[in-house]
């Protein structure tokens, strides 16, 4: 009896005492304001990808990023119909989405170079090339978004410029931008959703670099450093129930590559509606502690704005123009904040 009365309150005291502790969930509603403001810390949005979601995939992912240094501050389950209504995966790709889904060939400005390549590959003069979207190929030739990869792969391939790749129909008289994009996005739309976690880790202790290359592994998984996460879940994917082995197209996680493009990440898949315009974006902006910084550092939201949805060519240290998200690659928050200003004056 004796035995039974302790327990209970032992219970009562410490009610989840031998229980997994969860990160307090959020779904469909705002982050707090400066939820990610502090001095020397990274911020990034990890998510399990459709093909490895499930519980035993999300307790091991969690698990390495803690033992990696990382502390896991919310967590979402975004389910793939939540994905469709606010076209949340067409937003994180940006503008390779807006290219494969509604941008005309026929309306890029393409070099002189660009032309006198593609009809070097193709035998056929830009203006003259029957170009289509591939939602348009796709309805109209019947096709699932991976037979129309597949056409699309099956020939040669003119890169136009970053993000921006041409080739032609395999049997079919059409030209597509980015064919590989509907396949892509259906595993977003048509799969269980994704697992997204925002984590935070401490400069001093684990730069942005490291936690690309060492916490989370090479875009490859085959080519992944041995004890990161994508390596680690190639290792056990079978244990782990993942739907196929992992792959450079299917490596299990997405991990934000820096700074901006995880303000970026944040806003799209953790902030109801606040992708959908330059005014939802800026009140997102303002609403995230990282954007807050950015702000109060000099740099105005509009210009914020700008970055996030065109990734603009930007003045670097060294003269050279590049985007903004390349530039801020790897680049630790605190050293974003003091470059801003300057990137701000570019735009």
């Amino acid at each position: 009896k004796l035995f039974i009365q302790c327990t209970f309150w032992i219970w009562f005291a410490f009610p989840t005492l031998g229980t997994r502790q969860q990160p307090r969930l959020y779904h469909h509603r705002r982050l707090p304001i400066l939820a990610f403001d502090a001095i020397g810390v990274n911020t990034a949005l990890v998510f399990v990808k459709p093909h490895a979601l499930n519980d035993q995939a999300v307790d091991f992912v969690r698990d390495h990023l803690s033992v990696a240094g990382c502390t896991v501050q919310h967590e979402a389950r975004i389910p793939a119909c939540q994905i469709v209504e606010q076209g949340i995966i067409d937003k994180h790709y940006g503008t390779l989405a807006e290219l494969a889904l509604k941008t005309d060939p026929r309306a890029l400005k393409v070099t002189d170079e660009s032309k006198a390549q593609f009809k070097d590959m193709f035998g056929i003069e830009w203006e003259g090339a029957p170009f289509e979207t591939n939602l348009a190929a796709q309805q109209c030739l019947g096709l699932s978004g991976a037979d129309l990869e597949a056409c699309w792969r099956a020939g040669p391939c003119l890169k136009l410029a970053p993000g921006t790749y041409v080739a032609k129909l395999e049997g079919h008289e059409l030209y597509t931008l980015n064919g590989f994009y509907l396949s892509m996005r259906e595993e977003y739309t048509a799969g269980l959703g994704v697992h997204c976690m925002v984590v935070d880790f401490h400069e001093k202790d684990l730069n942005w670099q490291a936690f690309r290359s060492e916490v989370i592994g090479a875009t490859d998984p085959a080519e992944a450093v041995s004890q990161s996460l994508r390596s680690k879940m190639l290792g056990a994917w079978k244990e782990l129930g993942l739907e196929h082995e992992p792959s450079m197209k299917g490596n299990s996680v997405h991990a934000s590559a820096g700074p901006l493009e995880a303000l970026k990440e944040r806003i799209v898949w953790l902030q109801q509606g606040g992708g959908d315009s330059a005014a939802a974006m800026e009140a997102s902006i303002k609403d995230d502690g990282f954007g807050r910084r950015l702000v109060d550092a000099g740099v105005d939201a509009g210009i914020i704005v700008k970055w996030l949805e065109d990734n603009p060519f930007v003045a670097t240290s060294t003269g050279e123009a590049s985007r903004i998200f390349d530039v801020t690659e790897c680049m630790d928050s605190d050293e974003m904040v003091v470059e801003a200003p300057q990137y701000a004056q570019c735009a």
